[in-house]
């Protein structure tokens, strides 16, 4: 159960990182006690703060693209 949560929160997130980055970003940073929820992925040990960490990198890396390239 708790893992359905996570991924609709991540779910939620990427949306948010989508529309909002800087919005999502100033989340990331009242999330930061989120690095004591831990989940795995693929059997890999995660927490919710490095996802969300992930998610809003690699959404910025995307909107600025041509800027970095």
């Amino acid at each position: 159960m708790s893992s359905i949560l996570i991924a609709i929160y991540l779910i939620v997130y990427l949306i948010l990182s989508i529309k909002r980055l800087d919005w999502a970003v100033m989340l990331l940073l009242a999330a930061l006690p989120a690095y004591q929820i831990r989940f795995y992925v693929l059997g890999y040990p995660s927490t919710l703060l490095e996802a969300m960490i992930l998610i809003a990198f690699v959404v910025w890396a995307a909107k600025n693209y041509k800027k970095i390239i």
